[in-house]
């Protein structure tokens, strides 16, 4: 796909998976707010629809089948997230205590939406995906790589 810069804005000149990566709670306020338009605005639905299908990649040794359990504070704050096997007999015990869940994949808009008042709460899992995919969660990207993430169906689930 040709990724289009963003025409105007804090992030004016970065493609939508490249601000995603740097500000992905941006990406989602601006759909809500329809600052974006066109192409632009086309894009960032994209983008946003694969966010909550990012597959939690596991080596040949790992369990395939897992759950990602999201946690909120006692303040409503995000509380992060754990990778719990399916098969773990413990699973029944972290769901307990999680506010939500998805099958196999991080869902980067969990936290957006359960933790709302968190200003990091996106960019801590979007940390975790860099980290899990880059083995950095701090690594910055350029918009090549990160257009390339996102172009790459084998990071998703589909939906």
């Amino acid at each position: 796909m040709t990724w289009h810069p963003l025409p105007s804005g804090p992030h004016v000149g970065k493609t939508v998976p490249e601000v995603f990566f740097e500000d992905p709670d941006y990406v989602l306020d601006v759909i809500e707010t329809g600052e974006l338009n066109g192409t632009v605005l086309t894009e960032a639905f994209e983008v946003c629809r694969l966010a909550r299908c990012i597959r939690v990649p596991r080596g040949e040794d790992e369990e395939q089948e897992v759950v990602v359990l999201y946690h909120v504070l006692p303040d409503r704050s995000f509380g992060g997230f754990v990778i719990v096997a399916k098969s773990d007999p413990k699973l029944r015990e972290y769901e307990r205590f999680s506010v939500a869940s998805s099958d196999n994949c991080f869902d980067v808009s969990i936290p957006w939406r359960i933790a709302p008042g968190h200003e990091r709460a996106t960019k801590l899992m979007v940390e975790a995906v860099l980290f899990r995919y880059f083995g950095n969660s701090h690594r910055r990207l350029t918009a090549e790589k990160c257009g390339a993430f996102f172009d790459d169906e084998s990071n998703f689930l589909e939906i």
